[in-house]
């Protein structure tokens, strides 16, 4: 989620992510490669284990199967939004079925901010295209971390406030996703430790 929030920056400055397994096998490393191929400026020093992601360059709209990264549809969802022309995510199938139905809550949550992002080939494809400028919403996650985050960073780039309740829901898999946010320059203010702005 900051590896894409980095690269959605408008301004050529660059995020150092530090500690991460070049050897891992967890799917969501594919981002790096994908955001690549969308045209970002992806650094990878294998030696440091970190990853230099520099903002300021237009993302280009890119077919994408998610069959093996189903975790990467929200945000891939939100590159999508911002990227010139279009961008097909396909092969949805199992979405349905993760901690909630991630299809029908990232395209009804993006829609909530005023994004066109169409259901195709019977409901297990989105055709999205960008770029799209949002609005700030209300965020319902259904109790999906990933959702939340990708909600979040899609309201970064938002023209007004959103509002998340039951923001906890990122300790799920990130807990530290919004002090990492808040490292960035992101602001976010707590009210009575339920809702983050």
């Amino acid at each position: 989620f900051i590896i894409a929030a980095a690269a959605l920056n408008p301004f050529p400055s660059e995020v150092e992510i530090t500690n991460l397994d070049p050897n891992t096998l967890q799917g969501d490393k594919s981002l790096i490669e994908i955001l690549q191929q969308m045209n970002a400026d992806i650094r990878i020093d294998e030696k440091a284990q970190s990853v230099f992601i520099k903002g300021g360059r237009f993302l280009e709209g890119t077919k994408i199967d998610c069959g093996d990264i189903p975790d990467l549809f929200p945000i891939l969802c939100v590159v999508g939004l911002h990227s010139s022309n279009i961008t097909i995510l396909y092969n949805l199938q199992h979405l349905r079925s993760k901690e909630s139905d991630r299809i029908s809550n990232m395209v009804n949550g993006l829609k909530k901010m005023g994004a066109q992002i169409d259901l195709i080939d019977e409901k297990n494809a989105v055709i999205i295209e960008g770029p799209q400028q949002l609005n700030g919403s209300e965020i319902n996650h259904g109790g999906d971390h990933r959702i939340a985050m990708a909600l979040t960073i899609a309201a970064i780039y938002a023209r007004s406030d959103s509002f998340i309740a039951n923001h906890q829901i990122v300790t799920d898999s990130y807990p530290d996703f919004f002090k990492d946010l808040m490292q960035l320059g992101i602001k976010i203010s707590n009210i009575d430790d339920t809702t983050s702005k």
